[in-house]
């Protein structure tokens, strides 16, 4: 998974993620702090990243221009570092289910706490190492966080 964090995210979270997301990257990692959104949307293009950001200029750009590159925009308020790896975390099985999918241009993440599992999504070989390493987590840091299966529609 190659993730490419915004310069509204600190490049600390890269030190927070777990090494399924070894192969992400900073802006300032890749020498675009401070460039315009068009140059980090190229670069992301060229690279094979998704962004992710809070910044709606970049969903604006995947409507005019398509993608790739594929948005994630975390539409939540503001968060510490910590809590935006938790969301990604959180969210890892419907990050790569999105990066996956030929028919869409952007994930939004919002301020929900809760994991809907859905049990639909192709597994991978990581998937139960990610859940039981978000329960163990959530257990010794007596995170409000829940678990819950997706309700069928």
């Amino acid at each position: 998974m190659k993730l490419l964090f915004d310069q509204n995210i600190s490049f600390r979270i890269l030190r927070l993620l777990p090494d399924s997301f070894a192969n992400c990257r900073h802006i300032r990692s890749v020498g675009l702090n401070n460039c315009n959104d068009a140059k980090i949307w190229q670069y992301a293009k060229q690279n094979g990243f998704t962004i992710v950001t809070f910044d709606a200029d970049f969903f604006d750009m995947s409507i005019l221009r398509g993608f790739p590159p594929k948005i994630i925009w975390l539409r939540t308020g503001n968060l510490t570092t910590s809590e935006i790896a938790e969301r990604i975390i959180l969210n890892y099985p419907t990050i790569v289910s999105f990066i996956d999918a030929h028919d869409q241009n952007c994930l939004e993440i919002t301020d929900r706490r809760e994991l809907f599992v859905d049990h639909n999504l192709p597994m991978r070989e990581d998937y139960n190492r990610f859940i039981s390493e978000i329960i163990d987590r959530s257990e010794r840091e007596n995170s409000k966080i829940k678990i819950l299966p997706r309700e069928k529609n």
